[in-house]
């Protein structure tokens, strides 16, 4: 069964089914838009990279995808503070369906510790499906910086500030800083911690 195409530019795409989905055609509906907006971003046209943006976030596809990433990853099956947890293809449709902007609040995240080796608790916060599926669809719409930077690295999830430092330090030497911006972004947090953490434990030390 084909989807059902509507009128408007924002959400092109209406599914009846979840079985029923082309996922290929959404996946290249969505890789389509962030092009464009890695394009538009490059020709500094801010407008257009704004209106791609809002496209592409309230693209069904893009919702559909979101939904997908977070039901069949390792933790779809632990649930948030609402202890909800989409199942079943009606589930996974309405939630896709549920993905807008408007109204939305996020919940407090689920609390739980981790057993380490060394006997001690590791604190670990869990948000709720929705809040899940929502910064996932919203990351479709910022991964269009790895697609014009200078030198291609590939923004990834996992990798930590010493991979941020190894990066200032080569452009330093290359004399490429401009095009770490965007790069720099994701990693500031974890640096600003960091040196929290640092700063802390010095004036800890000095009152001893």
């Amino acid at each position: 069964m084909k989807p059902v195409k509507s009128t408007g530019c924002a959400a092109p795409t209406r599914f009846k089914a979840w079985k029923t989905i082309n996922w290929d055609a959404a996946q290249k509906q969505v890789r389509s838009l962030q092009l464009r907006i890695a394009k538009a971003t490059r020709e500094g046209k801010k407008g257009k990279v704004k209106a791609l943006q809002w496209i592409l976030s309230h693209s069904m596809a893009a919702k559909a995808l979101a939904v997908k990433r977070v039901t069949q990853n390792k933790g779809a099956k632990t649930p948030g503070v609402d202890n909800v947890r989409w199942t079943t293809p009606a589930q996974k449709l309405n939630a896709a369906k549920s993905l807008v902007r408007k109204g939305y609040k996020a919940a407090p995240l689920r609390r739980l510790y981790i057993l380490k080796k060394n006997g001690k608790l590791r604190p670990l916060g869990i948000p709720t499906m929705k809040d899940r599926a929502m910064q996932a669809l919203y990351l479709f719409a910022l991964e269009y910086f790895r697609h014009y930077c200078n030198f291609y690295y590939r923004i990834r999830v996992k990798k930590k500030i010493y991979y941020c430092l190894f990066l200032v330090t080569q452009a330093a030497m290359t004399k490429k800083l401009m095009s770490l911006f965007s790069k720099l972004f994701y990693f500031l947090p974890s640096f600003f911690h960091l040196a929290l953490k640092k700063h802390k434990s010095r004036k800890v030390n000095h009152t001893l």
